[in-house]
């Protein structure tokens, strides 16, 4: 039997691309490749032999076109009216539809396993421009995602595209003419470009479409669930051609996975980054400044190099949390982040640890020694001493720094740390802004000094702080009219530890605000056991105004001890006045409508702003016991004094000159109309059952002043009455113009 085709439907003459019968007298050797046509033959054979069916065979060859395609062919045999077999009926169903997709649903599902098996993102956007290219036919894939930082498409996966092309067409712009992609993802909706050539859409971009054979383009954008933009899927074809619905369905189908593919990574992205940078500053975190710390010391011997390990923290960023808010201090970490990484110049890893502390893993070659850790310390100290303008405000701050070069065979993470953290609490030890290296004596130092935190929370409940007081002297009448309190511990093993070493660390530690409470219920109390109007003057630390119940506290005091308020002297400094000034403002204006006094300190020694004379309300200034020293020495110290003492004058203020030791000094002052004075030429402070001694015996010290009046006139080379009159007309041109002398 020869199987030659003897009726043929129009179908079938289309599907091989001949016109209606053409098929008649033809076989399957004249219609396939030979290896083809002789598998059909030897199947039709067996069929003819056997007479048993083939039922829905599902097979794949090429249309006219030379697309493949499927087919679900059953094969019958044909019987003459009396029973043999005498040919086959053959019927085909194309069922390329089908296959495709049961094919695009397998492997979409390998596609979803993939993103839920975190694989690469490229990988997975390439097997699914893949897929979608196994599904079309003569159409390439390409992937462009969305890139928020540059607001531009990044190459995302285009498999069959050229690589050239690809690198061209990273990080192509969005905008209303810029092909189809850009122009979809401006839209956010699809663009379908039937001719590149002849689209005003491809206007800029024609020659290289036309360069690598690209003719027609369909893009989609790929929208997250909340409708931001991820990226574009695009459909590329050598020919003029429209998308049909099938292509516009896959591509749909398509754009939706890729949602799903780069929603995905960019989580795993962030729950990355959240594992390891910080979110206010964007550095790394303490996790990944280990791992960074950890990879720098395994690479020592590769790079032949030497790690360094620094420590910042700043100095005074509670205050500015406390006085300016949290915003503010969020603000000055970013830009505190901002001014090291420019430091650092991506030379070295700067971390934020957390709170105010920042850390820097510095790798230092075989010329670079702790000179070099030295200079990057001392830069950074001094860029962040300069001012930050924040949200209106000048803010100032500083940093300590502490640093440890690890040894050559130092592997030992934790130590390392905890040096360079001894080197940072030693530096804020010191002072602001000091740098220092971590050397094994820190340790006992350390321990020293924490051992004397722990001692200093005892000490006010052991009843361990004293209070002496040194006279304060009107210089006009040689009389005491009061004392200065000052504080003194006397610990049980130390001995008496000097205020200058425990001061700072009570005010470190949070304890100065209930010390200051003590010390003003003792020294009003002491004051009420001296004649009226004997005053008392006690000093406040900056911390006390941090605190909000201090008006509340000096009531208290005034309240228990019964003393008259005008009869307590409040000292303060100008660092006060550099904090919040306004409710420190409101906080002075009512101590002083209660009565009380408020003496500014150490006047001359810091900013000395002017405006804070006029502002506040101050009734007394004391002179800096620095000038009162080189008085009879340096010229510039005596014109000091004298514009300070003629200031006062003007603001109807009194003056208090502190650290008088000799006859020389008190003349000079009384000379120049200071009012009152301290020193050791008075008295040193005493405890307080010695104040009434003193009180009694002062009044025979007039002869001392009598000589120190003497002294002076010798060295002014005027007279004794000459000097009298001349500080008289000083006191009598304030007199006379309406202040208290």
């Amino acid at each position: 039997m020869s199987s030659r085709f003897v009726l043929a439907n129009a179908a079938i003459c289309t599907a091989y691309g001949l016109p209606s019968a053409a098929l008649v007298g033809k076989t399957d050797f004249d219609l396939h490749p030979y290896d083809r046509a002789d598998a059909f033959s030897v199947r039709e054979q067996e069929i003819l032999k056997s007479g048993s069916p083939m039922l829905n065979m599902e097979e794949t060859f090429p249309d006219s076109e030379g697309i493949s395609r499927w087919y679900s062919t059953t094969k019958v045999p044909l019987r003459s009216a009396n029973g043999p077999i005498v040919g086959l009926i053959g019927v085909a169903r194309d069922i390329t539809a089908r296959k495709r997709l049961e094919a695009f649903s397998v492997q979409q599902n390998a596609i979803l396993e993939m993103i839920a098996n975190n694989a690469a993102l490229p990988d997975v956007l390439g097997k699914l421009v893949e897929l979608i290219e196994s599904q079309l036919d003569k159409v390439i894939g390409s992937i462009l995602i969305y890139d928020s930082e540059t607001g531009r498409l990044q190459h995302g996966a285009a498999p069959s595209l050229p690589e050239e092309y690809c690198r061209l067409v990273d990080g192509t712009a969005i905008g209303p003419k810029v092909g189809s992609c850009g122009t979809a993802a401006y839209r956010g909706m699809p663009v379908s470009v039937t001719d590149i050539q002849s689209d005003p859409l491809w206007h800029d971009y024609r020659e290289l479409a036309e360069r690598f054979s690209l003719r027609s383009c369909s893009s989609t954008p790929i929208l997250s669930h909340d409708g931001s933009l991820l990226g574009t899927f695009a459909m590329y074809s050598s020919k003029v051609r429209s998308p049909s619905v099938e292509e516009t369905h896959l591509i749909n189908v398509a754009s939706r996975v890729a949602g799903i593919a780069i929603n995905r990574h960019r989580a795993e992205e962030r729950l990355v980054r959240m594992a390891h940078y910080d979110a206010l500053t964007g550095l790394p975190n303490r996790v990944l400044f280990r791992e960074r710390l950890r990879g720098a010391l395994a690479q020592r011997s590769v790079r032949q190099s030497r790690v360094a390990l620094t420590f910042i923290d700043l100095d005074g960023f509670k205050r500015v949390n406390d006085q300016l808010g949290h915003q503010v201090g969020d603000l000055l970490l970013n830009a505190v982040a901002v001014r090291l990484q420019d430091i650092s110049a991506g030379k070295q890893t700067v971390a934020r640890l957390g709170g105010d502390e920042f850390a820097i893993v510095q790798n230092l070659s075989a010329s670079e020694d702790a000179t070099t850790c030295r200079d990057l310390a001392t830069t950074i100290v001094g860029a962040l001493s300069a001012p930050f303008d924040i949200q209106s405000h000048r803010v100032l701050t500083g940093a300590s720094v502490g640093i440890t070069i690890a040894q050559d065979d130092e592997d030992d993470i934790e130590a390392l740390l905890r040096q360079a953290d001894l080197a940072l609490y030693q530096a804020k030890a010191d002072k602001s802004g000091a740098v220092r290296f971590y050397d094994p004596g820190m340790s006992r130092r350390i321990a020293q000094r924490r051992s004397l935190e722990d001692d200093l929370r005892h000490a006010l409940a052991s009843n361990q702080f004293q209070l002496h007081y040194q006279p304060i002297i009107d210089l006009a009448s040689k009389d005491v009219i009061g004392f200065e309190a000052l504080l003194r511990w006397d610990h049980p093993a130390r001995g008496m530890v000097a205020p200058q070493d425990f001061i700072s660390i009570a005010e470190e530690i949070g304890l100065i605000v209930p010390i200051g409470a003590w010390v003003l219920q003792q020294a009003c109390h002491q004051a009420m056991l001296w004649p009226d109007p004997m005053k008392i003057a006690v000093n406040l630390s900056p911390a006390q105004f941090r605190d909000s119940g201090l008006f509340e506290t000096v009531i208290r005091a005034l309240a228990s001890s019964q003393l008259p308020p005008q009869r307590l002297e409040l000292e303060i400094t100008e660092s006060v006045m550099l904090l919040d000034s306004a409710t420190n403002l409101r906080t002075l204006h009512q101590l002083r409508a209660l009565g009380v006094q408020i003496s500014l300190d150490d006047f001359g020694t810091g900013f000395s702003s002017l405006s804070y004379l006029r502002t506040f309300p101050l009734t007394k200034i004391k002179i800096d016991r620095s000038f009162i020293r080189d008085l009879g020495k340096n010229p510039g110290c005596l014109a000091i004094v004298r514009a300070i003492l003629r200031l006062a004058c003007d603001l109807g203020m009194r003056t208090t000159a502190e650290g008088i030791e000799t006859d020389s000094q008190l003349e000079t002052l009384r000379f120049e109309g200071c009012s009152e004075g301290q020193g050791y030429l008075f008295g040193r402070p005493v405890p307080a059952d010695q104040t009434t001694l003193f009180l009694a015996g002062q009044r025979s010290d007039a002869p001392a002043l009598q000589a120190a009046a003497e002294i002076a006139a010798g060295q002014t080379g005027l007279p004794i009455d000459k000097i009298d009159r001349q500080r008289a007309d000083n006191q009598r041109s304030c007199l006379e113009i309406g202040h208290e002398v």
